[in-house]
């Protein structure tokens, strides 16, 4: 009995060995998890962007449908959702009940997986509720554009110069009051800061679809973009000084029919 007990005695780990296994298993988690958080996002980006390609070919279902007319960019390609009681709910029915539903009656590709956006607005249990949407169409293309800025939208397929580089969905960010996607996405693309500001969802990235029905992602290059967006409604900020790379690529590839002359 006395030598069995001892044989157990120094099957026991130590204190000192507990802890060594302990430190490794820490070091190695701090090295995985990292990777792991990585990959993650990367699979949330290319959903995005499967999304928007998935959008984008029901865009163009809808012009081939439709004698070469844009679905309208305001509230016609997806319903307004007044904020109020069960809104979630009911910006989900409004999507179905949209112009682009008979294309893509998938809810799950109007959001982006990596999109976490929370509106200040409440349910009867006064939880805040989220965003659902994720996506906007430019106001140039059967938007509203010349509701707020110098311009002329485009409402014909025909009209667009080089559809493979104009963009016509956009990830807009959520920031401000009455700024949940309400609407078409605006940029005035002569002027010297933004009006709508995009989302950055994608660690310096964000995804975009465009004419021709493909989808990419574009990678932001000035810190004051970064930094800004997700952060404040972008409506009237310039880019910081020696910077506005980013503005100049939305400002490029936004369509319209007719441009403002300043």
């Amino acid at each position: 009995m006395k030598e069995s007990f001892m044989y157990k005695q120094k099957q026991a780990f130590t204190l000192v060995e507990l802890l060594v296994v302990i430190a490794i298993i820490a070091l190695l988690m701090g090295i995985l998890m990292p990777a792991l958080s990585r990959a993650r996002d990367q699979a949330k980006t290319i959903a995005c962007r499967s999304n928007l390609k998935n959008l984008a070919l029901g865009w163009v279902m809808y012009v081939d449908d439709n004698e070469g007319n844009l679905v309208e960019g305001e509230t016609g390609w997806v319903k307004w959702t007044a904020p109020g009681v069960d809104f979630l709910n009911r910006e989900k029915k409004d999507i179905k009940d949209s112009d682009l539903w008979p294309y893509i009656n998938d809810l799950g590709v109007y959001n982006c997986p990596a999109d976490r956006a929370m509106k200040g607005y409440t349910d009867e249990t006064n939880r805040v509720m989220p965003l659902f949407r994720s996506y906007a169409i430019p106001g140039g293309m059967n938007g509203r554009h010349s509701n707020y800025l110098p311009g002329i939208e485009v409402k014909k397929f025909m009209n667009i110069k080089a559809p493979a580089t104009k963009y016509i969905l956009v990830e807009e960010d959520h920031v401000g009051e009455d700024n949940g996607n309400w609407g078409s996405w605006i940029l005035n693309p002569k002027a010297d800061n933004w009006w709508d500001g995009m989302a950055v969802l994608h660690n310096k990235k964000a995804c975009l679809a465009f004419a021709d029905g493909h989808a990419e992602i574009h990678t932001w290059v000035d810190k004051s973009t970064i930094e800004d967006m997700g952060n404040q409604h972008l409506q009237g900020v310039t880019p910081a000084e020696n910077e506005g790379e980013d503005l100049k690529y939305m400002q490029d590839h936004y369509e319209l029919r007719v441009y403002p002359t300043d």
